[in-house]
C-alpha cells in the first residue's frame, strides 16, 4: 500500500557547538511517498483459537539525510507489530 509522510523542522533556539561540521537548515520539510508493507502469520492453538502476530513496515528515501554532515546511510523506516488471539466460528475445511 503506498501512503505519504510530512517531515517538517524549525530549529528555534539553537546553540552553535564547536565541534559540529555543520548545522543543518533552520527550516527544513519533505513531503514524499511511503511504501506499507504487511506480514502476519496466525498460529493453531487449539480448536478454534489461533495465535496472530503482524507486522507493518513503512519503508520511505529518508529526507533528512542530505540535511546532515556527513550524510546518513539508511533509509527512513517505521515499524508496527501487532500480537493477539483469534477465534473462528463455524466449520473450517
Amino acid at each position: 500500500m503506498l501512503g505519504a509522510a510530512r517531515f517538517k523542522s524549525d530549529s528555534g533556539e539553537l546553540s552553535l557547538v564547536p565541534w559540529a561540521l555543520s548545522l543543518p537548515p533552520d527550516r527544513f520539510s519533505s513531503t514524499m511517498v511511503t511504501l506499507h508493507v504487511a506480514v502476519g502469520i496466525d498460529l493453531a492453538l487449539t480448536r478454534g483459537w489461533a495465535f496472530r502476530y503482524s507486522f507493518l513496515e513503512a519503508i520511505q528515501q529518508n529526507p533528512i539525510s542530505p540535511q546532515l554532515t556527513p550524510p546518513g546511510q539508511r533509509n527512513l523506516a517505521g515499524f508496527q507489530n501487532l500480537f493477539g488471539f483469534v477465534k473462528t466460528f463455524g466449520r473450517t475445511r
